[in-house]
């Protein structure tokens, strides 16, 4: 490279532990220049690491090559590139040099350049076609796409961190003050306070006076404490009685859901005509329609309402616990410590009304049926907030999401959420039709254990959702295919653990048990008793703890 020749001083990256914004003012000092134009190109430099920003240009050699030197000391790499320039040349010449041939940016050929390409005419490969000119502005362009892409990449990740680090603070700082309040050490307001210690004081002195004045007698001191001691004693008794007779009811109530008796699938079987299919298929969706509704609907009692929300809180941890003993396969190919992390960052999005700064989650989500939960999400929280137009392209997304996958059982499972957002709409036939459909679309599976398996999946999900009593018709579909099952001990053993523990999901631990014989495998049998043990006993501890609040909490 000749002295004469002016080169742009090109920034294409750095091994610096320093902050970006730390190293372009390290570097600002270094070249004694602070202006604005400059730390704008530094920053976007070292930021995207493209190799496409200069910070100086059409400067000599050695000049650029002292500054590279300085900059080499922070750690930053740099590259001369030579600055295009505009030489005359001559019009119509038989130059036959090196700098008179043409080589094609694309394949690489070579060619004698047109002599009327001063003219306007460009040059074109002759092996490929390619102009030139046209290809490397086209080049040029798909990298500032790319580099203007990554730079609303960074922009929105970092909008994403400010936003839950915000949310984080604000709810340590309300955690502060509900737990100040609870301690009793919450701020008033000085004159407030002086105010009320005067009064305090006022009071005080009069009716110290009077008690002065009217002491009580020791024998009227001893005749209250033993009234108030029998009163508290009452009432402890009281209280002792209505949470018994309450823990009685709820008992009963378990056992009596316990010895329901299971649909057996029949001895005899005959050929289905289209006309008996549609007609089962009619009658089933009438079936699940009806338990969408009924799991919809108050319960009516308080008891009732008592184990709904059992049911609702132990589906929510059995779940974990069925993935870490193996009971049941993954839901997702991310972990589930994972996918609850994703809804928590949403719900702390929507509660800021960021609602755009979600997109960024859901398109990271590979999956598509954990894609669709937290677009779920976000449709339950739009009609929470009255925005039910907004609430229905939500959903219609969940129905593109539908579409777009192939995978059988990615499409019965996004069915079973579509399902749950026709309830969000009270649209009870819709939700009910798109169960239904999620069912049927079990059936397209091979082989039979397959069927079985989604449909536990499918009655899994639906418990997740609160439907309880639609999850335990889908059971039953899948406890009438488990008599079809081959002999062997697999896929019957697994697939019968599976079903039992989607019933101990609904805390239904008599027919859980019921499945216990027909797992051959011994180890898996005795994962299985222990996990259906200690849900049991997370049962019993939440049930106590509701009855307790039930107790405890005034009407």
């Amino acid at each position: 490279m000749s002295e004469s020749q002016l080169v742009d001083l090109v920034v294409v990256g750095h091994t610096s532990e320093k902050s970006v914004e730390t190293l372009v003012r390290d570097i600002l000092t270094l070249l004694n220049d602070h202006s604005a134009h400059l730390e704008f190109k530094l920053s976007d430099a070292l930021l995207f690491n493209n190799g496409m920003v200069s910070i100086r240009d059409n400067i000599g050699t050695d000049e650029a090559q002292a500054i590279s030197q300085k900059l080499s000391t922070l750690g930053v790499q740099c590259l001369l590139r030579p600055t295009l320039q505009i030489v005359p040349k001559d019009l119509e010449t038989d130059d036959t040099s090196e700098a008179a041939t043409y080589t094609c940016p694309a394949c690489g050929h070579k060619q004698a350049k047109l002599k009327t390409s001063n003219i306007g005419r460009m040059d074109a490969c002759e092996a490929c076609g390619i102009v030139g000119e046209r290809y490397q502005k086209k080049q040029r362009f798909q990298q500032v796409v790319q580099s203007e892409s990554q730079r609303n990449d960074n922009d929105r990740a970092k909008r994403i961190r400010e936003v839950l680090e915000r949310a984080k603070l604000d709810e340590e700082a309300m955690l502060q003050q509900e737990a100040r309040k609870h301690l009793g050490l919450a701020e008033k307001p000085d004159n407030i306070g002086i105010k009320i210690a005067g009064v305090v004081a006022a009071f005080s002195i009069a009716f110290g006076g009077l008690y002065y004045y009217n002491q009580p007698t020791p024998a009227e001191l001893a005749q209250q404490a033993e009234i108030a001691a029998k009163a508290q004693a009452d009432k402890e008794a009281a209280q002792s009685a209505a949470l018994d007779k309450a823990v009685e009811k709820a008992n009963a109530i378990s056992e009596k859901l316990g010895n329901m008796p299971a649909s057996e699938p029949s001895e005899t079987t005959t050929a289905a005509t289209p006309e008996s299919a549609a007609d089962t298929t009619a009658a089933s969706e009438t079936q699940i329609t009806a338990a969408l509704k009924a799991d919809t609907q108050a319960p009516e009692t308080p008891v009732a309402a008592t184990e709904k929300k059992v049911q609702t809180d132990v589906s929510a941890s059995a779940i974990s616990e069925m993935e870490g003993q193996q009971l049941t396969p993954m839901r997702f190919q991310i972990s589930q410590e994972e996918h609850t992390e994703n809804r928590r960052r949403i719900q702390q999005l929507l509660k800021l009304d960021e609602v755009d700064l979600t997109e960024t989650l859901i398109t990271r989500t590979q999956e598509a049926y954990p894609r669709t939960l937290l677009l779920l999400d976000i449709a339950e929280w739009q009609l929470q907030q009255q925005k039910t137009e907004n609430a229905r392209q939500t959903i219609a997304r969940i129905q593109q999401e539908l579409t777009q996958t192939q995978d059988i059982t990615q499409q019965a499972l996004i069915l079973g959420a579509i399902s749950k957002a026709h309830l969000l709409l009270d649209e009870w036939e819709q939700g009910g039709k798109s169960l239904q459909q999620a069912i049927v679309k079990a059936s397209e599976l091979t082989p039979l254990a397959a069927q079985m398996n989604l449909l536990i999946r499918i009655a899994n999900e639906q418990a997740l959702f609160g439907n309880q009593i639609a999850a335990r018709q889908v059971l039953e579909s899948a406890t009438t295919l488990s008599a079809k099952l081959p002999e062997g001990v697999e896929p019957r053993s697994s697939s019968f653990v599976q079903l039992a523990s989607g019933y101990a999901m609904l805390t239904d631990f008599a027919e859980a048990n019921k499945c216990l014989p027909k797992i051959e495998d011994s180890g898996k049998r005795q994962k299985l008793v222990e996990f259906i043990d200690k849900l049991q006993h997370r049962v019993e501890q939440v049930r106590a703890e509701y009855l307790q609040t039930a107790q405890t909490t005034p009407p």
